[in-house]
């Protein structure tokens, strides 16, 4: 489908604990993932930087950041992976069906791209039942209305990041 997702492949995977255990998660651990470029109009940094807040403003969660893709910032995260046991990266996802299984093992998309022109990933979370979290005014507005309620991060800083984490994450808490 051009420019869209196809929700006949993109749809919640049972099969998603298998993305939890090789990570050591357990079903109490909140998992963020992010999928796309590995780029900096993506905000990589910032959601990489945002981990470290996320321990310190809310230190009774254990949070981890599944990142999936590649790009021009692969030393960076690369680098972020063997600093930080909170952050996995896969560089290359082999099936769909396996992205799906991602998608739907998270807990939360985050999306801290501040210029987002299509939001594929986003939209291919939400089609595996997965909550999204974007920037305000940077592009998903649109496509995260349907989120009851919609949140979005203040900015694409760290701190801010985090903080709407943490409100979804006690927001959305069973």
């Amino acid at each position: 489908i051009p420019l869209g997702t196809d929700p006949t492949v993109f749809q919640p995977n049972p099969e998603s604990i298998e993305i939890r255990e090789p990570l050591g998660l357990g079903n109490q651990d909140y998992l963020l993932l992010f999928v796309g470029r590995m780029a900096r109009e993506k905000n990589i940094r910032a959601l990489v930087n945002m981990m470290g807040i996320l321990h310190e403003i809310d230190p009774k969660t254990r949070y981890h950041l599944l990142l999936v893709g590649d790009g021009e910032l692969h030393h960076f995260v690369n680098k972020a992976v063997k600093h930080h046991r909170n952050i996995s990266w896969f560089p290359y996802c082999e099936s769909t069906d396996w992205l799906c299984a991602c998608y739907t093992a998270a807990d939360l998309y985050v999306h801290a791209g501040k210029n987002e022109t299509f939001g594929i990933t986003s939209l291919e979370a939400q089609a595996c039942g997965t909550r999204v979290l974007a920037i305000e005014n940077g592009g998903l507005d649109d496509s995260l209305a349907g989120e009851n309620p919609a949140i979005f991060a203040k900015s694409t800083s760290p701190r801010d990041l985090a903080n709407a984490v943490k409100q979804i994450r006690y927001l959305t808490q069973d």
